[in-house]
């Protein structure tokens, strides 16, 4: 099957159109279902918001990137914006004038500019997106389970959650922020060379790198972090 690819822009008007659609006027409720989260975690629903502020941005650089001479075109992402501060969470119907003020011209234009503009990540399917997370659940039960020192423990822990975290919100983060991320386990690694003391804490670290590096190369071949792994296992 061919390999698909997306972008920033693509990934907000995914993201605000099921916003839009969801049958709930409450915000609780409706970022509960987008996003996956518990409805009552009041920290991961503000992210979720300022993240997608986040992507209006990052949308808006996008822009500027391949159309420097047509400025009108961030006028979508520019009304999305204006429709997403219109979020209330103080309010039980606070998505109302949200779905009011986000028109269909302006997403229309928005999923316009995201079909002109070049993908460079791919789209990962659900199933995939599981598996995924099955592996990295699978490297931390591996190191709970072990002898390895608990400084290192709680520092690999903390950086293969964080990995869990944006591949369950992957529409916000997208595949960059995997590879960042993997990448500061990695480094995490390297940086507490001197812990790891014994056989078994060397082998499972070797085999967490193995698992690691897979998962970069399925995202993003070729990238200079794919080395570093290599210099480590060597």
């Amino acid at each position: 099957m061919e390999q698909k690819y997306t972008n920033v822009i693509e990934r907000l008007h995914e993201l605000v159109v099921k916003l839009k659609e969801s049958h709930s006027s409450s915000t609780y409720d409706t970022f509960a279902e987008v996003f996956n989260i518990d409805r009552d975690d009041n920290v991961q629903l503000f992210l979720c918001y300022s993240n997608l502020f986040r992507l209006c941005d990052e949308s808006i650089n996008a822009m500027d990137k391949y159309y420097p001479n047509k400025p009108t075109l961030k006028n979508h992402i520019e009304n999305t914006m204006k429709a997403l501060s219109k979020i209330k969470f103080e309010d039980y119907r606070g998505m109302t004038d949200f779905k009011s003020s986000l028109t269909s011209d302006t997403l229309t234009g928005l999923e316009t500019i995201a079909l002109i503009t070049q993908g460079t990540e791919k789209t990962i399917p659900n199933d995939k997106l599981d598996e995924l997370s099955k592996d990295i659940n699978s490297m931390i039960d591996d190191i709970l389970k072990s002898d390895m020192n608990d400084s290192l423990k709680s520092i690999l822990t903390d950086r293969l959650i964080d990995i869990l975290r944006i591949l369950k919100n992957y529409e916000i983060y997208g595949s960059e922020k995997v590879v960042q991320s993997i990448e500061s386990s990695i480094g995490a690694i390297y940086l507490n060379k001197s812990n790891i003391k014994s056989d078994s804490e060397n082998n499972l670290c070797k085999c967490i790198l193995v698992k690691l590096r897979d998962v970069v190369s399925f995202f993003s071949e070729g990238v200079a972090l794919l080395d570093n792994i290599d210099k480590l296992l060597n």
